[in-house]
């Protein structure tokens, strides 16, 4: 599953079609000042024409620049996302099925390996020793074979390598061909079509406004849960319309019981036979 964070403001971008939209973007735009950061140690690498090596280099990083790029996460739990991009809870998620992302984007032309390309971000901080090693290798004339891996080495380097620093993002992104017909320009974002069949729920953040909310409801029209941080832990939970309780949902819901009658919160050992979390429990006490 691949998890789109929203601010609550984006909600004006959906309408009652049967289709959505998603951004791309170069990788130069986002916020990562080291996106797209190809770094070779020439000084440890050995090899004797140092001209025609960094003008091999400059060659295949051209190559790479022809692509944008939307991002999804692997989770849909990341508290620093939903602060981030959920605009401190009050935006939303929307859960698309990778599979069906796929199929569509093959049904419409896309089937090269080189039109586009989905796969985690890896987080490094440094040289990789691989791309050292290969981009060496790279340098021999005539080996065909290097050529074709350190092209694809590269292309993976240059959109799917991020700081350590954002590995809390479990950031999944999808890059395509900036020149395929799938794209469009309007009002000078490029975006794609994908239709709404493609989404399996909607999550909102546990301070989404009921505005927000009725219009996801009535946009979408799938089912939807609410995000929430517990408050007898630091674990996070979601709630749909019944107040039945899912927790780990990185790959489907999966009911959690018991859980709180009044809140939906999961209950504590300590608490299960009185059907309440600590804090019902103790508010229908006073």
């Amino acid at each position: 599953m691949l998890y789109k964070y929203f601010s609550d403001d984006a909600i004006q971008y959906f309408d009652d079609s049967e289709y959505f939209t998603l951004k791309f973007t170069k990788l130069e735009d986002y916020n990562d000042p080291y996106e797209q950061s190809l770094a070779v140690d020439l000084a440890k690498a050995n090899f004797n024409n140092v001209d025609y090596l960094i003008g091999l280099y400059q060659k295949e990083i051209y190559k790479c620049k022809g692509y944008l790029a939307t991002f999804f996460s692997n989770r849909p739990d990341i508290t620093p996302m939903w602060a981030h991009y959920g605009n401190e809870q009050r935006g939303f998620v929307i859960a698309i099925n990778e599979k069906m992302l796929v199929e569509y984007l093959k049904d419409r032309g896309l089937e090269k390996i080189s039109d586009f390309k989905i796969d985690n971000v890896d987080y490094r901080d440094g040289i990789d020793s691989e791309f050292q090693k290969d981009f060496e290798h790279h340098n021999e004339r005539g080996k065909g074979y290097w050529y074709r891996a350190v092209n694809e080495y590269l292309l993976k380097a240059f959109y799917f390598f991020k700081q350590d620093c954002w590995k809390y993002e479990e950031e999944r992104r999808l890059i395509i061909k900036d020149n395929h017909k799938i794209l469009f320009c309007k009002d000078n974002n490029m975006l794609l079509r994908l239709p709404k069949s493609c989404i399996d729920y909607i999550i909102f953040g546990s301070k989404t406004n009921d505005i927000v909310k009725e219009k996801l409801q009535v946009v979408f029209n799938q089912p939807m849960y609410e995000f929430r941080i517990s408050r007898s832990n630091v674990e996070s939970y979601f709630i749909d319309s019944e107040i039945y309780t899912y927790c780990d949902i990185s790959k489907d819901l999966v009911i959690r019981v018991p859980n709180c009658s009044e809140c939906g919160e999961p209950i504590e050992d300590s608490y299960m036979n009185k059907g309440m979390c600590f804090w019902c429990y103790a508010r229908n006490m006073d």
